[in-house]
């Protein structure tokens, strides 16, 4: 399936499972993979933080801890927080701890809304 995947894209999302069929490597390393066909990828891991890869360089990033009520969209809120802080030109551990922040929020609640504020 690598194969097929074009080289010039910008940033690819996956969790643990999904980097594991796409390369069939464990998460760090498949982020490394991953990373040769894009400028950007992200492997997610739940509570275990997760990785991300840019110019042949990967790096881990911590989950923040919170008592988990349902992890629903917790991988889209996590994608938001990252892009919104890569759009602000913020560093890429910046952006990995913001999308952990944000995702951190939401599998506190029950469903993929937050309540207002």
């Amino acid at each position: 399936f690598m194969d097929i995947i074009p080289h010039d894209l910008d940033i690819v999302f996956t969790n643990a499972r999904e980097a594991r069929i796409l390369t069939s490597l464990e998460p760090k390393e498949a982020c490394h993979a991953l990373g040769k066909h894009c400028k950007i990828a992200v492997v997610t891991m739940g509570d275990q933080g997760g990785y991300v890869a840019s110019n042949g360089e990967v790096f881990h990033y911590d989950a923040v801890c919170v008592k988990l009520v349902d992890d629903t969209a917790a991988g889209d809120y996590f994608m938001a927080g990252f892009l919104h802080a890569l759009l602000k030109n913020h560093s890429l551990e910046k952006c990995a701890e913001t999308g952990a922040e944000i995702a951190a929020k939401i599998v506190q609640v029950v469903g993929s809304e937050l309540p207002a504020q």
